[in-house]
């Protein structure tokens, strides 16, 4: 059942001996393996579905901790910028935060506790407009619409269902607009802008050092160095000052360092990722279904980000193992049960 964690030590050792620059590529190896470590020490504590909803509260809490943090930093600093979260990161739990507790407020029977969570579903919903995240906002209304399809309407909810999509236009479009600098941002997404195109000079570096090293690539941790090197030479200023950090593209990130083998890789994650969570749902394999709904909207929307971010290896690959770990000990309970 362990499969993806057998393919990261693999795919560890065939780097280190491929590699162009082993020193960076011990160093990363560490860092693999510390996210291994995590893994099978999160699958000896998890139990049941009680573990998975204390994950999804903790995640709750800290989102709503951070959305009032990027209200002080608007307050303080003013609308339109890049606002971080706590300890000077982008606040990646906000988007997930917002539709677990989406989840309990649509299975809430008490009205006042609905109530309650109806008004910290704003602020967490204010916050990741103030973020001006385009991902953030994507992977969000994904995710919205896949909860809101799934627990709706297999309760035959259809009115419901619409008067939610409505209500979320109707809110996202008011917080868009009331703001110059928000229309601009998230009117990108459509329009395109200069850091839409500063991701596709990325790419074409990626894509450059892929045709270079199509088997290998350059080793695991070394990234860094061979992405600013093939930039194209008619970059603009921009790109020549930001690009070149990372390939802002799960796929290309593991293709560049680890070559076809690596992209491969990360296909098999994450549909493994999406393919349990999904049986999860339909098979009900927890007792709860709000749960494994939320299970399952995670696993999609931590795949979407990683489609336009890099998240394993770019220090963000906890959260892509902590569901693993949960969708993966789901399965061995049940597996042992029956």
């Amino acid at each position: 059942n362990d499969y993806v964690m057998i393919g990261f030590v693999l795919l560890s050792c065939f780097s280190l001996i491929t590699s162009l620059n082993r020193f960076g590529t011990i160093v990363e190896i560490i860092q693999i393996f510390q996210l291994i470590f995590f893994y099978y020490m999160l699958r000896s504590i998890i139990n049941s579905d009680r573990d998975i909803k204390y994950f999804m509260v903790a995640t709750i809490i800290f989102g709503i901790i951070d959305s009032f943090y990027v209200f002080y930093t608007v307050y303080d600093q003013g609308i339109g910028g890049r606002h971080v979260g706590i300890l000077s990161k982008t606040p990646d739990e906000i988007p997930y935060s917002l539709i677990f507790l989406y989840l309990f407020y649509l299975s809430e029977k008490n009205f006042f506790i609905k109530g309650v969570k109806l008004g910290f579903l704003i602020i967490l919903t204010v916050a990741l407009f103030l973020t001006m995240g385009r991902g953030f906002l994507i992977i969000t209304a994904v995710m919205f619409i896949i909860t809101t399809v799934i627990y709706l309407g297999s309760r035959k909810k259809y009115l419901n269902m619409i008067l939610m999509f409505m209500a979320a236009t109707i809110i996202s479009t008011f917080l868009i607009s009331s703001s110059q600098s928000a229309s601009k941002r998230y009117g990108s997404i459509i329009k395109g802008g200069e850091h839409v195109d500063l991701r596709l000079y990325n790419y074409y570096s990626s894509i450059m050092i892929m045709k270079k090293y199509p088997l290998t690539g350059v080793g695991l941790g070394n990234d860094y160095e061979y992405l600013k090197a093939n930039l194209p030479d008619f970059s603009p200023e921009l790109v020549r000052k930001y690009g070149g950090d990372t390939p802002h593209n799960e796929l290309l990130h593991f293709g560049i360092q680890t070559g076809i083998i690596g992209v491969v890789f990360a296909i098999f994650f994450y549909f493994s990722l999406m393919w349990k969570s999904y049986k999860i749902l339909v098979q009900k394999k927890l007792q709860s279904q709000t749960i494994a709904i939320g299970l399952f909207s995670f696993s999609v929307g931590i795949f979407l980000w990683s489609l336009a971010n890099d998240v394993i290896l770019a220090g963000y690959g906890s959260l892509a193992i902590l569901i693993t770990a949960f969708t993966d000990k789901v399965y061995l309970i049940n597996k042992e049960r029956y």
